[in-house]
């Protein structure tokens, strides 16, 4: 993992680690959106500090530079109390690792946002941002939302950018398709049919959805993947953080199209 997480100079059993590790996974596996829609490159490791474009910019007489995408680092401080490690070693089933959970919480949130939405400080382009095409309405009405993927599909196909789609949506639309249910076939068996895999649900879209192109047009770059570390211990509390180095980059911005 890299001496960063300083695990070994933590007053933390290795059983111990295993159950906080165990925590932040469940939660991490379930909100981890972003990572079921694109290509995942890596853990390249800590020392990865950037990723090629293979691009450049001239600068004076013979001399240009390359260009790069430059790997952002997160970490989410968080305190465990220390007598509930201890009541775990002495066999709780309770024990109460509730800051672990939200710190992958919020992580994942963090995580997803960057690559639906970007981060113009560390230069990631998020996918929303980066379409190039129009946005497309989704009306309160049950044959306009099946007639509203239809065209994003159907844009997609115009585009030579082909399948399998992937179709995630935020609160709004998510909460629509169910309020849409009614008797006979299912909606969002329709609406998975047309699109070809299951809808995902990721609440940093808010009121917006998107559908993408599975595959390689849109890459998560990893560096560090996210783990614990030890930074501080007092007689009660334990001080710990998640931790986690990434970059995120967008080839065809052509393969995405923005629900509203």
């Amino acid at each position: 993992m890299g001496d960063i997480l300083n695990r070994d100079l933590a007053p933390i059993p290795e059983e111990a680690w295993e159950l906080l590790d165990e925590e932040a996974l469940e939660v991490l596996e379930n909100r981890l959106k972003g990572r079921k829609v694109v290509e995942v490159s890596g853990p390249h490791g800590l020392e990865k500090a950037a990723v090629n474009t293979g691009r450049r910019e001239e600068l004076t007489g013979v001399f240009s530079c390359r260009e790069s995408c430059p790997m952002i680092e997160m970490e989410i401080p968080l305190t465990v109390d220390r007598a509930e490690i201890e009541a775990f070693l002495r066999g709780a089933e309770d024990a109460e690792v509730d800051p672990v959970r939200e710190a992958a919480a919020e992580a994942a949130r963090l995580e997803n946002e960057a690559i639906f939405e970007g981060m113009a400080e560390a230069e990631i382009e998020g996918i929303l941002p980066s379409s190039e095409h129009d946005a497309i309405e989704v009306e309160e009405d049950r044959s306009a939302f099946l007639s509203a993927i239809w065209e994003a599909r159907r844009t997609l196909d115009l585009e030579n950018v082909p399948g399998p789609y992937r179709l995630v949506l935020g609160d709004r639309l998510y909460q629509l398709l169910n309020e849409l249910e009614g008797s006979g076939y299912p909606l969002y068996r329709k609406v998975e049919d047309l699109v070809g895999s299951e809808i995902i649900y990721a609440p940093e879209l808010d009121d917006r959805g998107v559908l993408l192109a599975a595959g390689d047009d849109f890459e998560l770059v990893l560096g560090q993947d996210l783990s614990l570390g030890y930074r501080d211990s007092s007689a009660e509390e334990l001080d710990l953080f998640l931790f986690e180095t990434f970059t995120f980059n967008v080839y065809a911005p052509e393969a995405a199209i923005v629900l509203e």
